[in-house]
Order: C-alpha cells, then structure tokens, then sequence
C-alpha cells in the first residue's frame, strides 16, 4: 500500500506478507520512499498510482505527479532491485498512459499532442510498444473520436491464457470494450453501461448496470453474467 504520516509526508510505498498483514504490527518492507526520492531528485513529486505486472509482479509502471497535477511522470520500476529501469518503459509528463501488456510490451496512449487526444484531454488512441523500440515506432491498434472521453488498452487473463482488449468511453457513462484479435479489433456484444470485470474458463463475466435484453430473455439490473466470448463477438 501506499502510506503517509508526520514522518513520512510525501509517502513511502511498501508492502508485507498475507501473514504479515493479519499481525496487529505488520512487518513492512519499503519499495520506495517518495520524501527521498523527492530530495534526491529535486522535485516535487507526489504519488500517482502503481500497476504491476501480471502474474510475476517483478515490474512496476509507477506514476509520479509535480506537485499533484493531472499529467504526470511514468516510469518502470524493478521490484527487486527497487530501482527504476535504466533504459526502460518511460514516458514524460502528460496525461498520457501506460499498462503492461506483457514484461517486453505495454499498452501505450499518448496525450502529448491535441490530435492524439480526446475533448477532455485523455488518450484517443492505443498503441503496442515493444521494449527496446522508440514509443514514435509502436504499433497503433485502435483509435478513438476526439468527442469520447477517453480510449485505453488493457489484458485480461482467464488462467495462464491473456486477452487483449480496448475499452473506448464514448461518454461518462457508456463504454465499449473491444478484443483484440490478430491486430484487429472486435466489438463485444454487450449493453453499453454494462462492465466487464473478468474472464473464466471462456466465460466473460459481465456486471449488469441496467436490464439487458438478449435472445428472448431479460436479465435485471446489478446481475452478474457469464457468456462465452464467442456468443458476445
């Protein structure tokens, strides 16, 4: 978790065992105290965020923001060394976006320009970056219109089995998720208000916001369905 307090203002980002946890005083281990860093560094940095890759956990995207602005600072972490990558995924400050899409790849949307963003400033366009490649030379793989909210990659897994998706927000409120396949995207069958919070055994698990409709049969609002991908394409 990520914690402040009168010693450590700016934060500390840290982390114990399962058992660990359950101890009235947990033995934390600190990945990265931000009051150091800041100092080392020179800057006002302030916490943004962490995502992890899965399932090995070893590599970190770290999100570090000047004084808690929107844009902020995007850099690979090794969970290990608890170091940042020389060399590795990293991204200036922006409102841009990074997320894992394996160790040597990663979901890459920029918002460094006003045509590669939407109305509200966000990402409209989803990239693969290879590790080792310049970001100017990733793959793009969807693009958004500049009237959505926002457009972002993301990889779910079923087991050791991934699945590469797009979720585009058109508004606020509806979203569309679409799956990669062979570098092309498919649009999901699904209401546009519904979520997808995951896949098992083939099966995509769909969270109802409203009644859905579908081959003669109503399912209500606040359920939880499972349909074979394949029925949803």
């Amino acid at each position: 978790n990520f914690w402040r307090d009168a010693t450590h203002v700016r934060g500390i980002w840290r982390k114990t065992s399962v058992e660990g946890y359950r101890d009235e005083v947990p033995d934390w281990d600190v990945l990265l105290d931000l009051d150091a860093l800041a100092e080392s560094e020179d800057e006002n940095w302030v916490w943004a965020g962490a995502s992890c890759l899965y399932p090995s956990y070893e590599r970190c995207l770290v999100g570090l923001s000047r004084g808690g602005a929107d844009a902020a600072v995007r850099r690979e972490f090794d969970m290990e060394t608890r170091q940042f990558v020389e060399g590795g995924f990293e991204l200036p400050e922006s409102k841009s976006y990074l997320s894992f899409r394996d160790r040597d790849s990663v979901f890459y949307g920029p918002a460094f320009a006003a045509d590669q963003m939407t109305n509200s400033e966000y990402p409209r366009r989803v990239y693969i970056w290879e590790r080792g490649t310049n970001r100017a030379d990733a793959e793009l793989v969807f693009e958004g219109e500049t009237s959505d909210v926002l457009v972002t990659g993301l990889r779910f897994w079923d087991g050791d089995t991934p699945y590469d998706m797009v979720l585009r927000l058109p508004t606020f409120f509806t979203r569309e998720y679409h799956l990669l396949v062979d570098g092309e995207a498919q649009k999901i069958d699904v209401p546009d208000d519904a979520q997808i919070s995951g896949i098992v055994d083939g099966q995509l698990l769909v969270e109802l916001k409203s009644d859905w409709q579908r081959a003669g049969r109503i399912w209500n609002q606040g359920a939880l369905i499972a349909t074979s991908i394949d029925a949803m394409m």
